[in-house]
């Protein structure tokens, strides 16, 4: 027969093992968890950097945007139009929107006619190709881009292209 002593003994060492089975448990879930929060970190870390770094890039390629169209512009029409954009907040939500200044007034882009949405458009396209891609494989195929454009101003067309090639590779 076991004695009361024994009892105790053994039944003191089930507990003590069973303690260090829990905190064995304990310390695995104190790691995991704290893996797992370390990562939680990174992970809003990288969040932050990740909108930081698209909206640096979003601040680029709007002055981008709006200095190639602008440049755009002067050659083609003479300093008498240019392009601003404007935080424009409507139904749509806030974003940034384009105003057309023409004569010193702004109009609105879409009452603009043919030959400045043509140019506009054009310019829009070399942005996207400058933003995008590397000089090497900067190419651009054109075909008709300027077909609402008024004679006066399909003229000055050669001297666009070729202030654009300074940058691209174009091929007409």
């Amino acid at each position: 027969m076991v004695s009361r002593a024994d009892a105790l003994i053994n039944y003191y060492n089930q507990l003590h093992a069973a303690n260090q089975v829990l905190n064995t448990k304990l310390l695995d879930a104190t790691t995991k968890f704290a893996t797992q929060e370390k990562q939680v970190l990174n992970l809003k870390f990288v969040q932050q950097l990740f909108k930081e770094i698209s909206s640096q890039k979003e601040q680029e390629t709007r002055k981008l945007f709006t200095d190639l169209v602008n440049f755009g512009l002067n050659i083609i029409f003479g300093g008498r139009v240019y392009l601003e954009l404007q935080l424009l907040n409507d139904s749509r939500g806030t974003y940034y929107g384009p105003i057309l200044i023409k004569d010193g007034k702004e109009e609105v882009l879409t009452n603009s006619g043919g030959g400045v949405l043509d140019v506009i458009s054009f310019l829009n396209r070399i942005v996207a190709i400058v933003n995008f891609y590397p000089a090497e494989q900067r190419t651009i195929f054109l075909d008709e881009p300027f077909k609402n454009l008024s004679a006066e101003f399909r003229e000055r067309i050669p001297e666009l292209l070729t202030a654009l090639a300074k940058e691209l590779l174009l091929i007409s």
